[in-house]
Formats: C-alpha cells, sequence, structure tokens
C-alpha cells in the first residue's frame, strides 16, 4: 500500500490537518492516515469523508477525505513541521510538509466557537426525521 496510494495533504488550519488518499488497488478502502512530526505520530484518521470534487473528479465514490484534529499540546508559541503519511509506514503525501505555528494556547470562547462549527457542518448533512425540529 505504501507506494501505491495516491492523494494530498491540502490544508493546514490551526489544529486541523485535512486533504484526501486513496489506494487505487483497493478503491472502495478506506485508507488509514498519520500526522507526524518527524517521527513522532501526533494524531491519526481514517480517510472516509466524502468531498463533492473527489467524486466529480472521478476519484473513487468520493469518500477519501480526512479531518484530522491535532492534540492541544502544539498549542506551545512554537513551530511545528508535519506530514501527513498512510499509515502503517507508508510515504508522505504531496502538499506536505506543512508548518504550524506558532500558536498560543486557545482561548476557551475560540474553542467552542470551532465546536459549533463543527456540530453545525454535521447537522447539515444529517437527513430531517421530524419536520420543523
Amino acid at each position: 500500500m505504501a507506494g501505491t496510494a495516491e492523494g494530498s495533504f491540502d490544508t493546514l488550519v490551526g489544529l486541523i490537518a485535512s486533504g484526501w488518499v486513496r489506494d487505487p488497488q483497493r478503491p472502495d478502502e478506506s485508507v488509514l492516515v498519520q500526522v507526524r512530526e518527524g517521527d513522532r505520530v501526533l494524531a491519526e484518521g481514517m480517510a472516509d469523508g466524502f468531498r463533492d470534487d473527489l467524486l466529480a473528479a472521478g476519484i473513487g465514490h468520493g469518500r477519501h477525505a480526512f479531518r484530522i484534529e491535532l492534540p492541544e499540546t502544539l498549542r506551545d508559541g512554537h513551530r511545528h513541521e508535519v506530514t501527513v503519511v498512510v499509515a502503517p509506514g507508508g510515504a508522505a503525501l504531496h502538499g506536505g510538509p506543512k508548518t504550524l505555528g506558532p500558536l498560543e494556547p486557545a482561548d476557551p470562547a475560540e474553542r467552542f466557537a470551532f465546536l459549533i462549527d463543527d456540530f453545525r457542518a454535521i447537522e447539515a448533512r444529517q437527513p430531517r426525521t421530524h419536520p420543523g425540529r
């Protein structure tokens, strides 16, 4: 798998790394990715989110996106160079490495605003089962 994956580390905004990856040999399977700083694994997640642009481009069924939240410990006032790799031990995705920070510790109100935005995005994708609610 390490040599066959295709994808991109698209953005690093705040503590959110996002992009897409798929294995053309197994186009319907989700791929595990890791966000790393050097050899240290910061976070990992599945590339199984849907993106319209991936489907429109003929990249499988469009469910190859990842959005991974990095740990708050990176809000330490220092710069961090991060890469996204196919796990375990795969090659780094195109588009990286990217530099994070320096970020200062988050204001609790700012953190709450991000959670509200995430909730609204999830809610918008859910079919309504009770009209008017």
